[in-house]
């Protein structure tokens, strides 16, 4: 696979999110990085720090008198600012001919919003991914092979469980990972939430949601995220094959995985008690700036990267299982209300 540093990038906000992209960029070894920081400290810490060239750290994107405007044409855009800007900063990278774009999820905080990206990048031509990582991690390998090697059947449902992590900030990763692994698409979406009290970490201007979501594809399998705002530790998914559970302990990395013995394969599932095996794997949890990484490079080869359909179909979910939570009764994905705007980060 291609080297990063093969290639210039323009690094755009370098809050909490920036500041990892710069050291993922840095590790690699990438030497031509442009950088849009428009806060005081933050451009300190760019110079002071990380001994990044001033005449490279622009506050804004309006760089038509700038002498670097055609070495930028050609850079790969890395966008680590939250949602609430994203069409106006995809519109500025296209008006400097920027056909490569990466960045955070979500797309946006309306599907209406993300049509105008879809339209815009076509239109442009441009290149764009974002940052869903969960199914380039060697956990979520480990599982795929166990699953097939174990012949465990079919995924029957998808659990994941969790403290105040949010459904846009967090959970959306978790229903697209489920989308990756069904390839299929969720066709209908039961919410019962409850939107966050606490400050949000990325600003006080920015809210999220946690409670229970049950989706469901066209081959009856289901995703259910059940979190909390009380609960202050832990993340878990759990995995329901026709022949046993995985239970994935995501902050540590551990897999646990409960399943009939071998002889027993055809037995009924009514008789959900039979002799079974007990596997236990230690793994290292896979770092997020490896994934990332791994996302960043599938994405400039062009093979097996996260789509912008990828991702859209996540947020709907989400927005979904919000529009639901408020008429207290399920939706279909086909009835979205596209125009729902939130205030996500």
């Amino acid at each position: 696979m291609n080297s990063l540093k093969n290639f210039k990038y323009i690094l755009i906000g370098f809050g909490r999110m920036g500041e990892r992209y710069l050291n993922l960029l840095l590790k690699e070894r990438v030497k031509d990085i442009f950088i849009i920081e428009k806060k005081k400290d933050r451009i300190n810490l760019l110079t002071s720090k990380f001994g990044i060239n001033p005449s490279k750290i622009f506050k804004d994107l309006s760089l038509s008198q700038s002498t670097h405007q055609n070495k930028m044409s050609k850079s790969i855009a890395i966008i680590a600012t939250t949602a609430d800007n994203r069409l106006n900063i995809i519109k500025k990278l296209s008006n400097l001919n920027i056909k490569y774009i990466f960045f955070e999820k979500p797309i946006a905080r309306s599907i209406k919003v993300s049509f105008f990206i879809k339209k815009l990048c076509k239109y442009k031509n441009i290149h764009l991914s974002i940052n869903h990582p969960r199914r380039f991690s060697k956990e979520t390998k480990k599982i795929s092979d166990l699953v097939k090697n174990k012949n465990m059947g079919k995924l029957i449902s998808y659990n994941f469980t969790g403290a105040n992590v949010g459904i846009a900030m967090v959970g959306i990763h978790f229903i697209e990972a489920f989308l990756h692994l069904t390839k299929s698409k969720i066709l209908k979406v039961y919410g019962n939430l409850e939107k966050n009290k606490f400050v949000n970490p990325r600003g006080r201007k920015f809210k999220d949601y946690n409670g229970c979501i049950i989706g469901e594809n066209k081959n009856k399998q289901k995703i259910v995220i059940n979190t909390s705002e009380q609960a202050g530790h832990g993340c878990f998914v759990i995995y329901t094959y026709q022949r046993g559970i995985i239970v994935q302990d995501i902050i540590e990395g551990k897999i646990f995985i409960n399943m009939r013995k071998k002889i027993y394969t055809n037995e009924p599932t009514y008789r959900y008690a039979l002799p079974y095996d007990n596997i236990s794997i230690n793994l290292k949890n896979s770092e997020l700036s490896e994934i990332t990484k791994t996302a960043l490079k599938k994405f400039i080869t062009k093979k097996n990267f996260i789509t912008l359909e990828d991702s859209l179909e996540a947020l709907k979910v989400v927005i979904c299982s919000i529009q639901s939570s408020k008429l207290k009764k399920e939706i279909k994905i086909k009835n979205i209300n596209k125009n729902l705007k939130y205030n996500f980060a």
